[in-house]
């Protein structure tokens, strides 16, 4: 595993109120990756002390690394038969992003092995209330808990995007057969876990939907807006630092955070919504 010390230590996670946050990023979406990191530093938390991630490429390794984060070095990627994009095209199944997703679940394999409790947490998110000690609770008798999935291509309801998932024996034996069935899915790794969970060998596992008002997705500008009870925001589809801004949670900016912003790379910017 590389730099990776939380493997060392998997008792952490089962005595503490510590949740590994697994991001896998390439270089087109560090910008998104130090948003989110924005955000929890806006709420008085260390983003570097949350996170496990992984790179894909060098230049969203040093970046992340010179930030403080605890990354895996990307030299693994080189072994491979098949580069991976340093773009991020907007759409989920594009670019790298399809094997960006592979590189999470190797990963959050991994941890859950080990003893962790994980998040698998997308870089397109920010959060506006520490949710940990609501996971904490809610997971509670639960093996796994995800987000609502927004579109019907997912073919099903959750979204692979933002998963914790509880150390029990049926979420790591859930987890570990979807690495095992990673090399025959398409680009979607949402149609994976939607066919994997309603599956009849795991009839018995234990998962729950979250509620969309307090882990808040954008598919659409004409949706609502989020409520004061928002724990999180998902910026999900195309334009995503127009989604940001049109609720107010652009927070990468020299004025906000200084930190991260400093050599960030920059985003790009597609389309404008109204508010």
């Amino acid at each position: 595993t590389g730099e990776n010390e939380l493997i060392e230590q998997p008792q952490k996670s089962k005595n503490e109120e510590t949740i590994i946050m697994l991001m896998a990023v390439n270089y087109g979406q560090v910008y998104l990756l130090l948003n989110w990191a924005c955000s929890v530093q806006k709420l008085g938390l260390d983003p570097t002390l949350l996170a496990y991630i992984i790179p894909t490429d060098e230049n969203s390794y040093k970046i992340l690394k010179e930030k403080g984060f605890l990354v895996e070095d990307p030299s693994w990627v080189k072994q491979m038969k098949f580069g991976i994009s340093t773009q991020y095209r907007g759409s989920a199944n594009t670019g790298g992003h399809a094997q960006i997703n592979n590189a999470v679940l190797l990963a959050g394999n991994e941890l859950v092995q080990a003893g962790y409790e994980v998040v698998f947490h997308d870089v397109d998110m920010t959060w506006h209330k520490d949710i940990r000690p609501w996971l904490k609770v809610a997971g509670h008798r639960r093996d796994l808990l995800g987000m609502q999935a927004p579109y019907w291509n997912a073919k099903g309801i959750i979204n692979s995007g933002f998963v914790y998932v509880v150390n029990t024996q049926k979420s790591r034996r859930f987890i570990q057969s979807l690495e095992n069935l990673a090399p025959l899915k398409t680009t979607s790794d949402q149609l994976l876990w939607n066919i994997a969970v309603r599956h009849v060998y795991f009839s018995e596992l234990s998962y729950r939907i979250l509620p969309q008002a307090l882990f808040y997705k954008y598919s659409g500008h004409r949706m609502p807006r989020p409520g004061n009870e928002m724990l999180l925001y998902h910026a999900v589809g195309n334009a995503k630092r127009e989604h940001f801004e049109f609720h107010d949670t652009w927070y990468l900016n020299q004025t906000e955070c200084p930190k991260f912003y400093a050599d960030a790379p920059a985003p790009p910017i597609t389309k404008t919504y109204k508010k």
